[in-house]
């Protein structure tokens, strides 16, 4: 766990003792937000909201005294229903509830246009999952391989932790890429075979 994903995770695990009435937690595809939502889904009981959850919001919204919801990933939805989460966050507000978004992108970058509302938002603290580093990355990758009974050699896989863009998302493409790879063309998982697959 990278010492970001460690202050999310601590303040998931912090609940109900926070300083705001929820929290944006900003990370890559793959960074693990998913994970911490569902462990404060299980914890809170908290409803996740989607674009047609929020369109059934429209026509009555009532949030209950302490209720908990989840927005994931906001960017995808939040030119759409700006005027609905004023409201839900206004109303979560009154009940004394908790809402916990997920993005990929910073808020400065989202398509705000209400005033009020970025102004809600600004009063949540902002956790950021970085990119993860050697260890980690190599720790997810090796994971992967074994997920799908690849027998990868530690030189190959320090040769792809050294020769690749160390992401979230390619711990868990190029297992995936190389696995059928490897399947097609029956071979086995080589440096040479990495590179002409992986283009290197």
């Amino acid at each position: 766990m990278t010492p970001s994903n460690a202050l999310a995770d601590g303040y998931i695990a912090s609940w109900p003792q926070w300083p705001a009435r929820g929290c944006i937690i900003l990370g890559p595809r793959h960074s693990g937000k998913t994970h911490l939502t569902h462990l404060w889904q299980i914890k809170t009981q908290g409803q996740f909201l989607a674009a047609e959850d929020l369109l059934m919001l429209e026509k009555d919204l009532h949030v209950h005294d302490g209720q908990c919801f989840i927005l994931e990933n906001i960017e995808t939805i939040l030119a759409q229903h700006e005027v609905i989460l004023f409201h839900l966050f206004n109303q979560i507000q009154s009940h004394k509830g908790f809402l916990l978004i997920t993005a990929v992108s910073h808020p400065k970058d989202w398509p705000v246009t209400l005033k009020d509302l970025a102004s809600r938002l600004a009063t949540l603290p902002i956790f950021t999952i970085e990119e993860p580093d050697d260890v980690l990355f190599t720790a997810i990758l090796a994971k992967n391989f074994s997920d799908y009974q690849m027998q990868v050699l530690p030189k190959v896989l320090d040769f792809i932790v050294h020769h690749v863009e160390r992401t979230f998302e390619n711990a868990w493409t190029i297992p995936d890429v190389l696995n059928k790879a490897s399947l097609t063309h029956r071979h086995a998982v080589t440096i040479p075979f990495v590179k002409d697959v992986l283009g290197l």
